[in-house]
């Protein structure tokens, strides 16, 4: 009996799309600050409080984000996995309460 194959690249990078995606569905924001300089901006989200260049991950996720922008509207963050070779840029909308 042979042992299951060995995943390809192509396979593990489209494995690591689905948990991005699956991650990037947990954003929560809760309210978001933008500044006249957009290293001043902030956003609260999902319990924390993020500025533009902080790292982003949920406890129980293995993707890390970095806050690329914060601009009305939208947060842009990106996703990269070096080992993989790849990265992804993710658009959060950002809804007004009503």
């Amino acid at each position: 009996m042979r042992g299951a194959a060995a995943p390809t690249l192509a396979g593990r990078v489209a494995e690591w799309e689905r948990e991005v995606d699956a991650s990037a569905a947990d954003f929560r924001i809760e309210s978001v600050l933008v500044g006249s300089n957009p290293l001043t901006s902030v956003v609260s989200m999902n319990g924390g409080v993020f500025r533009v260049g902080d790292g982003v991950m949920f406890p129980d996720r293995t993707v890390h984000f970095v806050l690329e922008s914060i601009e009305p509207g939208v947060l842009t963050l990106r996703a990269r996995n070096d080992g993989l070779g790849c990265d992804r840029v993710i658009a959060v909308e950002v809804r007004r309460a009503r």
